[in-house]
């Protein structure tokens, strides 16, 4: 039960301090991350300007770990918590979402990486690839913190 602490916490301090950082950033990371045509990617980092797209790289390689935190903190709660046992539902499905969203995330990241650096020239379809991984990435922790909340909720109501 402690590395579900340790990994929940540890997930929420790098989630606070990477959104301090990249803070400055207009539009924010998110509205990047939901792009998916070369038009509206450059819309936004055109905006930031070269010092906001060397911010957000700078940020990448820290995300490699928040990425393994949450991945670690998903596997840990299914293990050691009561909230995924399902009936009918089986574990491995749990345990499987949070890893699934990290890995969604490196996909992400990695695209980014690509479409930011000096002198890029990537395919048009690396733009919607970018999108759809940040998608399912957000789309699977959602669907995680979602069912856990309503299993919480049904836990500790009587029967």
């Amino acid at each position: 039960m402690k590395s579900v602490w340790f990994f929940g916490l540890a997930s929420l301090a790098l989630l606070l301090a990477l959104a301090a950082y990249l803070a400055p950033l207009q539009p924010p990371l998110v509205v990047l991350q939901m792009t998916f045509s070369p038009a509206a990617f450059q819309a936004v980092t055109s905006q930031w300007g070269p010092a906001g797209v060397a911010l957000f790289r700078s940020h990448l390689l820290p995300d490699f770990g928040l990425m393994l935190c949450y991945a670690l903190y998903g596997v840990c709660t299914v293990r050691y918590t009561r909230l995924f046992q399902m009936r009918h539902v089986p574990p491995i499905f749990w345990y499987s979402i949070m890893p699934l969203a990290a890995l969604a995330d490196v996909s992400e990241n990695c695209f980014h990486l690509a479409l930011t650096a000096p002198g890029a020239q990537p395919a048009d379809w690396w733009y919607g690839a970018a999108g759809a991984s940040a998608s399912v990435k957000f789309a699977l922790i959602v669907l995680f913190l979602g069912a856990a909340i309503w299993r919480g909720f049904r836990l500790r109501r009587p029967r």
